[in-house]
């Protein structure tokens, strides 16, 4: 990604948001859910910082589903 450094932290930050938003929706359905986390999960694990400054942990996607 060619942007600077907080652009590219602001743009990741949304990504992780749409794809927690999308697993979290009630009514979608379970291929979408399932992809959804798997995206999430692959996000915060490999932006932990920006993900930790968004509050968003790979728990919190199962605390909420559940």
């Amino acid at each position: 990604m060619r942007a600077t450094d907080n652009v590219r932290d602001c743009l990741i930050a949304m990504k992780i948001e749409h794809w927690y938003r999308l697993a979290t929706m009630p009514g979608s359905s379970a291929s979408t859910i399932r992809n959804a986390r798997r995206n999430y999960w692959k996000l915060v694990r490999k932006y932990p910082k920006i993900a930790k400054q968004g509050g968003w942990t790979e728990e919190k996607i199962l605390t909420k589903a559940a």
